[in-house]
């Protein structure tokens, strides 16, 4: 393409800098399916004469068959209820880039690089799961993750409690003992509501945080965007 005046370092370029597409079928891709789509152009001609088609499969096959194998590296997996059913549309947050949605199969993958990662999997009629994960290099790590349904526990300590399933989002939590003392006491006493409590979790979910921490910090930044 140099000799239109093209120029790409190593014959890639981002496609943002190069032509502008309003709304093409990558960005679906990426925001609906969690598939990355890719736009090869492999030479100057758009239609190639049928004499050229050998000399194009040559020159390409092995980069093409080298980033197909980049779609098995990273993490995968199934996110399942305690009794072994798919979870559907759980959301998969990691440290950074967009969050991830588990198919009707509960079915989940995410490209990554070798790495440390703080995984949140998170639905709204369970409890959140946070997993720390070490990727690899070769073949994608196979995580599966069971989710609790939300039940009221009332002797767990430190672990985050939600109540409800309104509209309204309120998230409360302790900063030192006295304060982790009395989220404990909210949790103990919206696990049997009474009257004013029902009222109020009709209309309003709460996430309840006996103290804080980094990861239950991306917990937040996830519920509360």
């Amino acid at each position: 393409m140099n000799i239109n005046g093209d120029f790409f370092l190593n014959g890639i370029t981002n496609g943002a800098f190069w032509y502008h597409v309003a709304g093409g079928m990558q960005d679906w891709q990426y925001v609906n399916t969690n598939c990355l789509e890719i736009t090869i152009e492999m030479g100057c001609y758009k239609f190639p004469q049928k004499n050229m088609l050998p000399q194009l499969w040559d020159e390409h096959k092995y980069s093409l068959l080298a980033y197909m194998e980049y779609v098995h590296r990273g993490i995968r997996g199934f996110v399942l209820d305690q009794r072994g059913h798919p979870v559907k549309n759980a959301v998969l947050s990691i440290n950074q880039g967009k969050n991830i949605t588990t198919t009707d199969e509960g079915e989940f993958w995410r490209i990554l690089l070798p790495g440390r990662y703080t995984v949140l999997v998170s639905h709204r009629k369970y409890l959140p799961q946070i997993l720390n994960i070490t990727v690899d290099e070769g073949s994608a790590k196979l995580i599966n993750v069971t989710l609790e349904q939300k039940l009221c526990r009332e002797n767990t300590v430190d672990s985050i409690r939600v109540r409800g399933e309104g509209a309204v989002r309120i998230a409360v939590f302790g900063v030192d003992s006295l304060g982790k003392s009395i989220v404990q006491e909210l949790a103990n006493a919206t696990c049997l509501p009474e009257d004013l409590f029902v009222e109020i979790l009709q209309q309003s979910t709460l996430h309840l945080f006996p103290s804080m921490s980094a990861e239950r910090a991306l917990y937040l930044k996830v519920i509360f965007p």
